[in-house]
């Protein structure tokens, strides 16, 4: 499906995908259009608030943490006169052992 690459336009892409599947989490792969990172993130994650250190003052806000089965990839293409010459895989999320496994055989 082709959209303009807006962060609206992924917003909707990625609910639309993510209601499509349900429970199940495939593993995500994209070009390095950062707001798929944030949106992935915002759809699966879980807030996790800092320890008291006993310091004083007020307590850090609770950041988002990434879910444990939350596996995506990025893909950059190198180019030289229009023809790929070299393709890197860079981990974003991948948390299980079994996925980090998988992306480096591709």
């Amino acid at each position: 499906m082709v959209r303009d690459r807006t962060e609206e336009s992924c917003r909707e892409f990625l609910t639309e995908l993510v209601g499509r599947l349900g429970e199940c989490k495939p593993l995500f792969t994209s070009d390095e259009l950062k707001v798929y990172a944030k949106l992935l993130l915002e759809m699966y994650h879980a807030m996790v608030k800092d320890k008291p250190t006993g310091k004083r003052g007020r307590l850090r806000k609770p950041q988002p943490v990434p879910h444990d089965d939350l596996d995506y990839v990025t893909v950059h293409k190198t180019r030289n006169n229009n023809r790929v010459v070299k393709v890197e895989r860079n981990i974003v999320y991948v948390m299980e052992m079994m996925n980090l496994l998988m992306v480096k055989n591709i």
